[in-house]
């Protein structure tokens, strides 16, 4: 009878100690709906549409933004920054990301990392030089909706 008692009593155990699920299930459809956000980034920048370049962002403030030099801390900053994107006098300009990593930081929070290539266009295409370097953002879930929240972006010299 002690014996019967051991093994469910050493399967509770091991149950217990068990974690409830690995979260696989939970953070899928939030890596699925960032990597959608990041494909829109970057279709943004391709074609240099300063609207669709700032509904990537949260929606509301705090939010970082560093690249470049550039220090932004507002939204409504950063947005007037995309918003003066003008299509038609910048052509052929050029981001693709690399080596992409979805590290989720909680359930409301992701780590976005990967190297990138930018080629800035010109009005009669785009330049000679790709710049390279690497990319981080972290992505927050705010009111139910993700969005990007903090972005820095760091270039070879």
């Amino acid at each position: 009878m002690e014996r019967r008692w051991r093994v469910p009593g050493l399967l509770v155990l091991v149950l217990a100690l068990l974690p409830l699920g690995t979260g696989e299930g939970q953070t899928a459809p939030a890596v699925a709906e960032v990597q959608g956000l990041m494909q829109r980034l970057t279709d943004a920048v391709n074609r240099q549409d300063g609207k669709l370049m700032t509904s990537v962002y949260v929606l509301e403030d705090p939010l970082v933004f560093s690249s470049h030099a550039t220090f932004v801390t507002r939204r409504d900053s950063l947005h007037a920054i995309y918003l003066a994107w003008d299509p038609t006098r910048t052509k052929g300009t050029f981001l693709a990301f690399d080596g992409l990593t979805y590290r989720p930081l909680g359930p409301d929070a992701m780590l976005v990392t990967g190297r990138l290539r930018l080629a800035w266009g010109t009005p009669t295409g785009p330049a000679a030089d790709t710049t390279r370097g690497s990319w981080t953002g972290v992505f927050e879930r705010r009111k139910g909706r993700w969005g990007l929240a903090h972005e820095h972006e760091s270039f070879r010299r």
